[in-house]
């Protein structure tokens, strides 16, 4: 029959950890089986078990035996062999038991198999003593560990028998000791496993050496894992499910739950279904598995707890169902305020209310029934701890977990500490059976995981605290007015069902109101440097003291809601870790965040739209940026990220509008086209410097202007189909709209998107179906602005842009031989005097390389060259190209223009032609059209080393806009370079107007800088000082020559000489006195924008009177008679 010996051993115990309100249980404890046997048979694998263990020790050696005068040699112990095998649940293994060797006789050998297979596993015997010989240790082989046994040892002195050698392996059987030993004269046996004989003493008798032995060890069963379920309940939930993974071979579940809470379904399964108990039944739900086997060796725990459940009343820091709701001085309240009935005062400026106000809606009716319900819950709280009469606490008393129930009123002085005993969820519940009250300065203090969330006060009466009190938790007068005292601070709410709620100059938050103060170091994680001396829990919203001693600076990954800061000289510092937001920034007077250094990463991870609003980070720069909201974040300033910028999938970055950002390091848009968003409005666009390939994006362009206005566009992405809302559309036009054109210049002809048959042709020219890299287009809509987007992959890197000179000579016709309508192909601006360009295949003019652009609201094409003086040309064009911005260049031969990120800019971005030209140093002119037909100017630049050609005039294809230019020989020009006005008293003005009508002349502020500026008007035979009115009105016809203006650098005598007219301001009208003047003359009266108001022609020899209004302006008064002209500034008061 096999011998079985069965024992189950315990490898680890189970440890526990409440982390974040949960407790864990780590499957870490096993059960484990071990089957040893001392005699022969076969093994079957139990079910579930797929590894297995096998140690064989073989049988000791025996002793010898000498009847002569010689004493007998121990035997040699067993060998052992260990090996771990995988192996299939019902598969069996042959074992073989060696037995000990008789006196005189070798130990038997110890083998495994698996069953009709090779043995893996061999444990010699001990070899038996020879006389006076001990004998040799067993063999071991086959297994992962083998170790050899001992021999025994030989004849000792005075003819002593010898010991029997050990068995190998740790467990091994040791050997008998030799006869002749002390008193024994036989040898004593070898012990199981495997122990060699003892060796008798001269004429006694060797002995008989231990019998082997074969073990198998498994694991029978593990410790259940962690329990899921909710940790925090409320009272009598039903449905409430608690769970673990199956543990493998368990047939059964033993359950245990809190005092009051109740199993409903699953006993005896993985699985349970229960029912909470009553606010304040806490305690352990705990799990074991078992099985014919075992029982697993420790149970998995979670501490659970019931509280009370708030409902509606969570985000209320002040409210009474019936009653008023009052503020004197100057209080801080963080929650909603409100009341069901009643009103609502002293809470505006300079008061801060971090919440809503509710007055008599259906959010106060709500919270008003469950206020209610709170109280019942509280009513129904199982005592613990009670009073008869009425009670006083404080004092330096500490108090544990539990539902106290006062019989009478209760008050609090001096300090009185609640002390959870370092459970985060134990409850402290105060049933009041009358008022309740704090002395002045009485202090709650929460020790050892107290929170304000788990503390009751329920007064049967009014609750009144008096001045500088600090208490926590929940204070409910059911029904009772509740007032805080002047500088008091909670940790909770002020609750009322019948009564006023009243504080004055009080700090109140429905969470605990734990401030940096920075007292002892700058390190996040030290308890003392917070005022509530405890290190925020994780998401926990961070305010700053009022006046703190240092930065509070990150000394790992930190998480966080809000984060609020009203003082300037100490910040949040990442210091190299990630600081994940999940609220808002509310910073006032200059508070920053500094995620500078290496490594820091700013997160933004809320559920509702999150702003990097400008001056909320230091140097408004952060190290690396990562989004994970969903709801969107924006970045509403000028940013720039020195490293990385992630989006993670579903989430939305913005850029707004005029707004730009710079990533120095990498972009990873895991959002899609849908996670990266540039925005554009009436403001500007948004720009992006990047260095990434393959970004996904959206990028707007609102389409400035008038309806049917002309626009040079270019696209930002790779990728966007000319399709959808891109295509021709329209009423106007030929009835299908007119909205896109490309410049073909071996032609030169605009080519359309719908034209597929006349040539050349849009397929000819243009045959990709997507909008094509670096390319301009001529835009159009009806629709008045527009916003339009381009969807794809942004543009990046090298660019190279093909252009050619291969159009015909169009004489007499302007010249447009060169001229390639190109586009920026960034989302960012660029600068057209950077030298990051390849542009040796453009035309050089005066030195340098331009560049036009369409004004759509002059209706004319600005110019810059990259000499210009300052950063404006014509018409705003700057040196600053906007992003999608389409923009002409001349070519002097075929070829390409190419583009780096070099280039890029996000100066600028916005520039589309839509704000006034900035000033230069130059003279620029403008015509303007009165009947808003547009406007055209030119730049006079001095200063060149001799008198050349600028940029070629490109004339309006709208046929009524003005059109002004310059000439030099036969070229005509936007930009004329010319030397100095000595060399160029004069330069002829060249203007074409469009239509019959009234315009306006006006030129640039910088003026000042001529000694004289004369505008000469051929057809009126007048001048004008422009010096003394930089405007010039006049009509215009489209049958005028040309030729009709000329600017004089130097005085024009004939046209300015003086008129004898004496003109002032006698108190209430201007007096034009012409009594010197025999002639008719013309007097013109200007306010000092320019604006004409008076235009009259009068007689001589009389005194004119002009009433004008507004008063306290200073006007400009012109006379002009028979070649004479004079003029005055005259102040109306």
């Amino acid at each position: 029959m096999t011998l079985k010996i069965l024992t189950l051993k315990i490898k680890f115990l189970a440890l526990f950890f409440l982390i974040m309100g949960f407790f864990l249980g780590l499957n870490s404890a096993v059960a484990q089986a071990n089957e040893t046997f001392v005699s022969s048979g076969i093994f079957t694998v139990p079910a579930g078990v797929t590894s297995l263990t096998i140690e064989a020790w073989g049988g000791g050696g025996g002793g010898a035996s000498l009847s002569n005068s010689d004493g007998g040699g121990g035997g040699g112990g067993g060998a052992n062999s260990s090996r771990t095998i995988a192996v299939t649940p019902g598969s069996q293994y042959s074992y073989t038991v060696g037995t000990g060797g008789a006196i005189g006789s070798d130990g038997g050998e110890s083998t495994v198999s698996p069953l009709s297979s090779d043995i893996i596993i061999k444990a010699g015997g001990g070899i038996r003593a020879r006389f006076t010989t001990g004998g040799a240790g067993g063999t071991a082989s086959l297994g992962s560990v083998n170790t050899n046994g001992a021999a025994g040892t030989n004849e000792g002195n005075g003819n002593a028998g010898g010991d029997g050698g050990n068995a190998g392996g740790s467990a091994g059987g040791l050997g008998g000791a030799g006869g002749g030993k002390g008193s024994v004269k036989d040898g004593t046996e070898g012990t199981t496993p495997g122990g060699g004989g003892g060796g008798g003493a001269k004429s006694s008798s060797g002995a008989k050496g231990g019998d082997g032995q074969v073990s198998f060890t498994y694991t029978c069963l593990a410790t259940p894992g962690s329990i899921t379920g909710t940790v925090i309940q409320y009272p009598r939930v039903t449905a409430q499910t608690y769970s673990i993974l199956e543990v493998p071979n368990a047939t059964t579940y033993s359950w245990a739950i809190p005092f009051g809470w109740e199993i409903t379904a699953g006993a005896g399964t993985k699985s349970i279904t229960v029912t909470t108990g009553l606010a304040g039944q806490n305690g352990n739900i705990t799990v074991s598995a078992a099985n014919d086997c075992s029982t697993s060796p420790a149970a998995a725990s979670l501490k659970v707890a019931v509280t009370v459940n708030l409902r509606s009343l969570t985000n209320f820091t002040l409210f009474t169902s019936v009653g008023a709701v009052s503020n004197t001085a100057v209080s801080d309240i963080t929650g909603d305020i409100g009341t069901n009935v009643g009103a609502v005062t002293g809470f505006g400026p300079p008061s801060i209310v971090n919440g809503k106000i509710e007055i008599a809606n259906s959010i106060t009716a709500q919270a008003a029934l469950d206020l209610r319900d709170i109280c019942i819950q509280l009513s129904n709280t199982v005592t613990t701890n009670s009073t008869s009469a009425a009670r006083a606490m404080g004092n330096g008393e500490v108090l544990t977990p539990g539902v106290y129930s006062i019989g009478g009123a209760a008050s609090t002085g001096g300090t009185l500490t609640l002390d959870a005993q370092g459970d985060p969820n134990a409850q402290f519940i105060f049933k009041i059976g009358g008022a309740f009250t704090t002395g002045a300065n009485a202090t709650v203090v929460l020790v050892n995981g107290a929170s304000p969330a788990n503390i009751f006060w329920m007064a049967d009466g009014a609750i009144a605290m008096a001045a500088s009190t600090i208490i926590s938790g929940t204070l409910i007068g059911n029904p009772g007015a509740v007032s805080m005292g002047a500088g008091g601070q909670l940790s909770g709410r002020m609750l009322s069902t019948s009564g006023a709620v009243s504080v004055d100059a009080t700090e109140a938050a429905n969470t605990r109101i734990n401030k940096w103060k920075g007292s002892v170091s700058n390190n996040w994680n030290t308890p003392s440097n917070w005022t509530q001396n405890v290190v925020p829990a994780i998401d926990a919203s961070i305010i700053f003291d009022d006046m703190p001693f240092n930065h509070l600076v990150l000394d790992q990954n930190r998480s966080v809601t809000n984060i609020t800061n009203a003082q300037a000289p100490y910040r949040v510092v990442c210091n190299g870790y990630k600081l994940v937001v999940k609220g808002n920034t509310l910073f006032t007077n200059g508070a920053q965040i500094d995620a500078s250094a290496a490594s820091s990463v700013v997160e933004y991870g809320g559920s509702s739209v999150q702003t990097i609003d400008s001056g909320q980070y230091l140097n408004e720069k952060t190290f690396n940026l990562n989004i994970n909201n969903a709801a969107g974040v924006n970045l509403n300033t000028n940013f720039t990220l020195d490293n990385n910028l992630t989006i993670n999938d579903g989430k939305i970055f913005t850029i707004e509008a005029a707004k730009n950002l710079t990533v120095v390091g990498a972009i990873a848009n895991s959002g899609g086209n849908s996670g990266l968003v540039l925005r554009s409005n009436a403001s500007g666009t948004a720009s992006l410097i990047h260095n990434t390939i393959d970004v996904p994006a959206t990028v707007q362009r609102y389409i400035s202007g008038a309806a049917e206005d002309w626009h040079f566009l270019s696209a930002p992405v790779s990728n966007q189909s000319i399709s959808g809302g891109w295509n021709p559309a329209g009423t106007y036009g030929n009835g299908t709209g007119y909205d896109l054109y490309i410049w073909n210049e071996p032609t030169p002809c605009w080519t359309y998107q719908l034209n597929t048959t006349v040539a050349p042709t849009w397929p000819s020219i243009h045959p990709t179906s997507n909008f094509v890299k670096g390319l301009g287009y001529l835009y159009s809509t009806q629709a008045a602005n527009p916003t339009k987007e381009f969807i794809g992959v942004l543009n990046n890197g090298t660019i190279s842009i093909p252009v050619t000179k291969e159009g015909p000579d169009t004489s007499p016709e302007p010249d447009v031989r060169g001229f390639n309508l190109i586009g920026n192909p960034y989302p960012s601006a660029i600068d057209w005097k950077s030298t990051g360009w390849t542009r040796n295949n453009l035309l050089v003019t005066g030195s340098g390389y331009d560049m036009w652009i369409w004004n759509p609201a002059a209706k004319n094409y600005g110019v810059y060259n990259t000499t210009t003086v300052g950063s404006t040309g014509t018409h705003g064009v700057t040196q600053n190209i906007a992003p999608m911005q389409g923009f002409y260049v001349r070519a002097a031969s075929n070829g390409a223009v190419g583009m780096t990120n070099t280039i890029r800019v996000n100066t600028g971005a916005s520039n589309w032609m839509k704000t006034k030209n900035n000033k230069t140093n130059n003279l620029k002119v403008r015509i303007a059209s009165d009947s808003s037909l547009g406007y055209d100017e030119v730049l006079v630049q001095f200063g060149a080393s001799l008198n050349e050609a600028g940029a070629a005039k490109l004339f309006s294809t709208i046929k009524s806009a003005p059109s002004l230019y310059l000439t030099h020989g036969k070229e005509e020009l936007t930009v004329l370079n010319l030397t100095n006005t000595v060399e160029n008293t004069s330069v002829p003005l060249m203007f074409k107007a469009g239509s019959d009508g009234n315009y306006t002349l006006t030129i640039n502020l910088e003026s000042k800088d001529y000694g004289v500026l004369v505008l000469e008007d051929k057809k009126t035979k007048t001048t004008s000082d422009l010096k003394v009115n930089p405007k010039y009105q006049f009509k215009g016809s489209i049958k005028d020559a040309a030729s009709r203006f000329v600017l004089h650098f130097t005085p024009v005598t004939k046209e300015v000489a003086s008129l004898p007219a004496v003109i002032y301001y006698d108190g209430n009208e201007i007096i034009v006195d012409l009594t010197l003047i025999s002639e008719q003359t013309e007097v013109k009266i200007y306010d000092m924008l320019g604006k004409l108001l008076v235009n009259k022609k009068v007689e001589g020899k009389m005194i004119h009177r002009f009433d004008i209004n507004p008063k306290n302006e200073v006007y400009i008064v012109v006379g002009n008679s028979k070649g004479k002209s004079v003029s005055r500034k005259i102040l109306a008061y």
